[in-house]
């Protein structure tokens, strides 16, 4: 039996236009340089991801460069949230601060004899070096 032939989904005319795209370039703040002529700027829609230690007039000063190369449109997105801790302070964590922690744990557990969970923990951070 022939198949039947699908009904169209769209009736009437339908007319394409080739439009040209822009580009989408996504630009960092990081250390180095880059050499501006890899992309094609004009009419270029540029996003500017800082670091969270950028500071505005940092940003300001990327945002012109970029919009003097002819880009179309700047946008700068939300930084990124700084760590609440910097990583060199939770480095910088001393030896007694753990023993600190470690007795403060020692003393809320919920075991019937302390003392040798104590000693454990003692013969553990002795090891260990702390």
């Amino acid at each position: 039996m022939p198949r039947k032939k699908p009904e169209p989904i769209l009736r009437g005319s339908v007319e394409e236009r080739k439009v040209p795209a822009r580009a989408l370039v996504t630009v960092t703040s990081e250390e180095g340089e880059t050499d501006p002529r890899r992309v094609e700027w004009p009419g270029a829609i540029v996003r500017i991801r800082p670091k969270a230690s950028d500071t505005e007039q940092r940003v300001e000063e990327m945002k012109r460069e970029l919009q003097r190369l002819g880009a179309e449109r700047v946008v700068v997105l939300p930084r990124p949230r700084a760590e609440v801790v910097p990583e060199r302070e939770k480095r910088a964590q001393r030896p007694e601060d753990a023993r600190a922690a470690v007795a403060s744990l020692v003393a809320e557990s919920s075991v019937e004899d302390r003392g040798s969970l104590a000693s454990l923990c003692e013969e553990i951070m002795a090891r260990n070096g702390l």
